[in-house]
Protein backbone atom coordinates (compact mmCIF):
# COMPACT_ATOMS: atom_id res chain seq x y z
CA UNK A 1 0.00 0.00 0.00
CA UNK A 2 0.95 3.72 -0.46
CA UNK A 3 0.02 6.14 2.21
CA UNK A 4 -1.33 9.34 0.09
CA UNK A 5 -1.54 11.56 3.84
CA UNK A 6 1.91 10.52 5.13
CA UNK A 7 3.21 11.35 1.56
CA UNK A 8 1.67 14.45 0.98
CA UNK A 9 2.24 15.47 5.04
CA UNK A 10 6.52 15.58 3.69
CA UNK A 11 6.22 17.45 0.78
CA UNK A 12 7.67 20.80 0.88
CA UNK A 13 5.24 23.95 0.07
CA UNK A 14 6.12 24.30 -3.53
CA UNK A 15 4.68 21.18 -4.20
CA UNK A 16 1.42 21.74 -2.57
CA UNK A 17 -0.91 22.41 -5.57
CA UNK A 18 0.44 18.43 -6.80
CA UNK A 19 -2.26 16.05 -7.39
CA UNK A 20 -1.46 12.83 -6.60
CA UNK A 21 -2.52 9.28 -8.13
CA UNK A 22 -2.21 5.73 -6.89
CA UNK A 23 -2.98 2.67 -8.07
CA UNK A 24 -1.70 -0.82 -6.87
CA UNK A 25 -1.19 -2.07 -10.59
CA UNK A 26 -1.13 -0.18 -13.87
CA UNK A 27 -0.02 -0.82 -17.76
CA UNK A 28 2.69 2.64 -17.30
CA UNK A 29 2.92 5.54 -14.94
CA UNK A 30 4.15 7.08 -17.80
CA UNK A 31 1.19 6.92 -20.55
CA UNK A 32 -0.79 8.18 -17.49
CA UNK A 33 1.09 10.99 -17.10
CA UNK A 34 1.13 11.99 -20.71
CA UNK A 35 -2.86 11.22 -20.54
CA UNK A 36 -3.05 13.88 -17.71
CA UNK A 37 -0.69 16.38 -19.72
CA UNK A 38 -2.91 15.89 -22.99
CA UNK A 39 -5.91 18.08 -21.07
CA UNK A 40 -3.39 21.15 -20.18
CA UNK A 41 -3.73 20.79 -16.85
CA UNK A 42 -2.23 23.72 -14.73
CA UNK A 43 -0.66 21.64 -11.91
CA UNK A 44 1.79 18.95 -11.85
CA UNK A 45 0.86 15.54 -11.77
CA UNK A 46 1.99 12.25 -9.88
CA UNK A 47 1.26 8.86 -10.79
CA UNK A 48 2.35 6.17 -8.50
CA UNK A 49 2.15 2.51 -8.77
CA UNK A 50 3.73 -0.81 -7.27
CA UNK A 51 3.35 -2.67 -10.92
CA UNK A 52 3.60 -2.55 -14.29
CA UNK A 53 2.31 -4.24 -16.92
CA UNK A 54 3.87 -2.78 -20.10
CA UNK A 55 6.67 -1.13 -18.42
CA UNK A 56 9.00 0.57 -20.63
CA UNK A 57 12.54 2.10 -21.13
CA UNK A 58 14.25 4.53 -23.44
CA UNK A 59 13.61 3.12 -27.06
CA UNK A 60 10.79 0.96 -26.07
CA UNK A 61 12.21 -1.92 -24.61
CA UNK A 62 10.23 -3.21 -21.80
CA UNK A 63 11.10 -2.38 -18.02
CA UNK A 64 10.49 -5.51 -15.92
CA UNK A 65 8.03 -3.83 -13.20
CA UNK A 66 6.59 -7.05 -11.56
CA UNK A 67 9.08 -7.52 -8.32
CA UNK A 68 7.92 -7.86 -5.45
CA UNK A 69 9.01 -4.92 -3.89
CA UNK A 70 9.06 -2.02 -6.86
CA UNK A 71 8.16 1.22 -7.03
CA UNK A 72 7.15 2.86 -10.63
CA UNK A 73 6.12 6.42 -10.67
CA UNK A 74 6.08 9.33 -13.21
CA UNK A 75 6.05 13.00 -12.82
CA UNK A 76 3.83 15.14 -15.16
CA UNK A 77 5.03 18.73 -15.36
CA UNK A 78 3.31 21.17 -17.95
CA UNK A 79 5.04 23.56 -19.58
CA UNK A 80 4.15 27.20 -19.27
CA UNK A 81 5.26 30.39 -20.66
CA UNK A 82 5.60 31.63 -17.01
CA UNK A 83 7.53 28.29 -15.89
CA UNK A 84 10.01 26.51 -18.15
CA UNK A 85 12.07 23.37 -17.86
CA UNK A 86 15.78 22.81 -18.98
CA UNK A 87 14.07 19.53 -20.91
CA UNK A 88 17.71 18.32 -22.02
CA UNK A 89 18.49 18.03 -18.07
CA UNK A 90 16.00 16.65 -16.22
CA UNK A 91 17.43 12.88 -16.65
CA UNK A 92 20.66 14.32 -14.85
CA UNK A 93 18.42 16.36 -12.25
CA UNK A 94 16.87 13.10 -11.80
CA UNK A 95 19.35 10.77 -11.55
CA UNK A 96 21.03 13.25 -8.90
CA UNK A 97 18.18 13.50 -6.67
CA UNK A 98 17.87 9.61 -6.52
CA UNK A 99 21.23 9.68 -5.87
CA UNK A 100 21.12 11.93 -2.88
CA UNK A 101 17.90 10.86 -1.51
CA UNK A 102 18.86 6.80 -1.47
CA UNK A 103 22.66 7.90 0.29
CA UNK A 104 20.76 7.41 4.00
CA UNK A 105 19.77 4.47 3.05
CA UNK A 106 22.44 2.46 1.15
CA UNK A 107 25.98 1.44 2.58
CA UNK A 108 27.32 1.96 -0.73
CA UNK A 109 27.34 5.11 -3.34
CA UNK A 110 24.72 4.34 -6.40
CA UNK A 111 26.71 4.93 -9.66
CA UNK A 112 25.05 6.51 -13.00
CA UNK A 113 25.67 5.06 -15.96
CA UNK A 114 24.88 7.96 -19.13
CA UNK A 115 22.55 8.92 -19.28
CA UNK A 116 19.78 7.04 -17.15
CA UNK A 117 20.48 4.22 -15.43
CA UNK A 118 21.45 3.45 -11.81
CA UNK A 119 23.67 0.63 -10.58
CA UNK A 120 24.28 -0.79 -6.96
CA UNK A 121 26.84 -3.35 -6.05
CA UNK A 122 27.42 -3.48 -9.99
CA UNK A 123 23.68 -4.11 -10.99
CA UNK A 124 21.13 -2.26 -12.70
CA UNK A 125 18.25 -1.13 -9.66
CA UNK A 126 16.81 1.92 -11.46
CA UNK A 127 15.85 3.54 -14.83
CA UNK A 128 14.38 7.13 -15.62
CA UNK A 129 12.83 7.70 -18.80
CA UNK A 130 12.06 10.97 -19.99
CA UNK A 131 9.33 11.54 -21.99
CA UNK A 132 7.94 15.35 -23.73
CA UNK A 133 4.38 15.69 -24.94
CA UNK A 134 3.35 17.75 -27.83
CA UNK A 135 1.20 20.63 -28.34
CA UNK A 136 -0.59 19.23 -31.72
CA UNK A 137 -0.87 22.90 -33.29
CA UNK A 138 2.49 24.55 -32.59
CA UNK A 139 4.71 21.34 -32.21
CA UNK A 140 6.26 22.66 -29.29
CA UNK A 141 6.59 20.94 -25.96
CA UNK A 142 4.08 21.55 -23.74
CA UNK A 143 4.56 18.86 -21.01
CA UNK A 144 7.51 16.80 -19.63
CA UNK A 145 6.86 13.23 -18.05
CA UNK A 146 9.96 12.10 -16.09
CA UNK A 147 9.40 8.17 -15.33
CA UNK A 148 11.17 6.62 -12.49
CA UNK A 149 11.29 2.93 -11.59
CA UNK A 150 13.32 1.34 -8.63
CA UNK A 151 13.80 -2.21 -7.83
CA UNK A 152 13.44 -1.97 -3.91
CA UNK A 153 13.52 -5.67 -2.92
CA UNK A 154 12.77 -8.80 -4.14
CA UNK A 155 13.80 -11.39 -6.71
CA UNK A 156 13.97 -11.73 -10.49
CA UNK A 157 13.44 -15.75 -10.96
CA UNK A 158 10.15 -14.73 -13.07
CA UNK A 159 11.78 -12.03 -15.03
CA UNK A 160 13.51 -12.56 -18.74
CA UNK A 161 16.25 -15.22 -18.05
CA UNK A 162 18.62 -12.42 -19.77
CA UNK A 163 17.98 -9.85 -17.30
CA UNK A 164 18.94 -12.16 -14.44
CA UNK A 165 23.02 -11.21 -15.06
CA UNK A 166 23.07 -7.46 -15.05
CA UNK A 167 19.60 -6.55 -12.70
CA UNK A 168 19.52 -6.13 -8.82
CA UNK A 169 17.44 -4.55 -6.28
CA UNK A 170 18.62 -1.91 -4.03
CA UNK A 171 18.10 -3.83 -0.81
CA UNK A 172 18.42 -7.70 -1.51
CA UNK A 173 15.86 -9.92 -1.36
CA UNK A 174 13.38 -7.75 1.77
CA UNK A 175 12.49 -4.56 2.16
CA UNK A 176 13.86 -3.30 5.87
CA UNK A 177 11.40 -1.38 8.20
CA UNK A 178 13.69 1.37 8.31
CA UNK A 179 12.70 2.42 4.64
CA UNK A 180 9.01 4.04 3.68
CA UNK A 181 8.73 4.97 0.62
CA UNK A 182 6.50 7.65 1.09
CA UNK A 183 9.43 9.05 2.96
CA UNK A 184 11.49 8.64 0.05
CA UNK A 185 9.56 9.66 -2.79
CA UNK A 186 8.75 12.86 -0.61
CA UNK A 187 12.27 13.43 0.05
CA UNK A 188 13.05 12.76 -3.63
CA UNK A 189 10.75 15.35 -4.81
CA UNK A 190 11.29 17.81 -2.45
CA UNK A 191 15.58 17.80 -3.39
CA UNK A 192 14.30 17.29 -7.09
CA UNK A 193 12.94 20.80 -6.83
CA UNK A 194 15.36 22.28 -4.96
CA UNK A 195 18.14 20.92 -7.78
CA UNK A 196 15.74 22.32 -10.43
CA UNK A 197 15.92 25.96 -8.64
CA UNK A 198 19.97 25.88 -7.62
CA UNK A 199 18.95 25.52 -3.82
CA UNK A 200 20.96 22.75 -3.42
CA UNK A 201 24.99 21.99 -2.16
CA UNK A 202 26.30 20.66 -4.55
CA UNK A 203 24.48 21.16 -7.85
CA UNK A 204 23.23 18.13 -9.70
CA UNK A 205 25.96 18.18 -12.11
CA UNK A 206 28.39 17.99 -9.42
CA UNK A 207 26.66 15.07 -7.87
CA UNK A 208 26.16 13.30 -11.44
CA UNK A 209 29.51 13.27 -12.35
CA UNK A 210 30.98 12.43 -8.77
CA UNK A 211 28.62 8.98 -9.95
CA UNK A 212 29.52 8.93 -12.93
CA UNK A 213 30.28 4.96 -14.13
CA UNK A 214 33.92 4.28 -16.46
CA UNK A 215 35.68 7.42 -16.03
CA UNK A 216 38.89 7.12 -17.82
CA UNK A 217 38.10 3.89 -19.03
CA UNK A 218 37.36 2.32 -22.27
CA UNK A 219 33.68 2.19 -23.49
CA UNK A 220 31.71 0.60 -26.58
CA UNK A 221 28.71 2.21 -27.95
CA UNK A 222 26.48 2.05 -31.24
CA UNK A 223 26.85 5.56 -33.39
CA UNK A 224 24.93 5.95 -36.32
CA UNK A 225 24.76 2.00 -36.66
CA UNK A 226 28.03 1.29 -35.97
CA UNK A 227 30.41 0.45 -33.34
CA UNK A 228 33.10 2.69 -31.90
CA UNK A 229 35.57 2.61 -28.87
CA UNK A 230 36.79 5.43 -26.61
CA UNK A 231 37.98 6.55 -23.22
CA UNK A 232 34.89 7.82 -21.53
CA UNK A 233 36.13 11.15 -19.64
CA UNK A 234 32.97 12.69 -18.43
CA UNK A 235 30.33 14.94 -19.08
CA UNK A 236 30.18 18.45 -19.96
CA UNK A 237 27.88 21.27 -18.74
CA UNK A 238 24.79 20.24 -21.08
CA UNK A 239 25.46 17.00 -19.91
CA UNK A 240 26.60 15.55 -23.20
CA UNK A 241 29.27 12.01 -22.86
CA UNK A 242 32.67 13.13 -23.60
CA UNK A 243 34.62 10.25 -25.48
CA UNK A 244 38.33 10.93 -26.10
CA UNK A 245 38.76 9.21 -29.78
CA UNK A 246 42.14 7.31 -30.55
CA UNK A 247 43.59 10.33 -32.40
CA UNK A 248 43.09 12.20 -28.89
CA UNK A 249 39.94 14.39 -29.86
CA UNK A 250 37.04 14.61 -27.49
CA UNK A 251 34.13 14.01 -28.85
CA UNK A 252 30.63 15.48 -27.45
CA UNK A 253 27.65 12.71 -27.54
CA UNK A 254 24.23 13.69 -26.99
CA UNK A 255 21.59 10.07 -25.90
CA UNK A 256 19.94 10.61 -29.10
CA UNK A 257 23.17 9.92 -30.81
CA UNK A 258 24.63 6.69 -29.28
CA UNK A 259 23.35 4.07 -27.22
CA UNK A 260 25.51 2.69 -24.46
CA UNK A 261 25.17 -1.12 -23.66
CA UNK A 262 24.82 -1.79 -19.81
CA UNK A 263 26.52 -5.05 -19.61
CA UNK A 264 30.29 -3.55 -20.20
CA UNK A 265 29.56 -1.52 -16.98
CA UNK A 266 29.12 -4.45 -14.88
CA UNK A 267 32.64 -5.11 -14.47
CA UNK A 268 33.96 -1.11 -14.18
Amino acid sequence: MFSLHQFKGQLIPAWNDLKVHYQAEVASTNDLAKDYLADDPKAPGLFVSHHQTKGRGRYGKAFYSQLRHGLYFSLALPIRSSQTYPVDQMTLMTASAIVEAFSPYLEGALAIKWVNDLFYQQRKVAGILTEGVLDSSTWAIKGLVIGVGLNLAGSFSQADPCLHALAGTFFGQTLPDSFKQEEWLAQFLNLLHNLLRGNHEPDYLTIYRSHLMGVGQVITYQDAHQTSRGILRGINDQGHLLIQKPDLSIQSLTSGQIHLGSQQFRNL
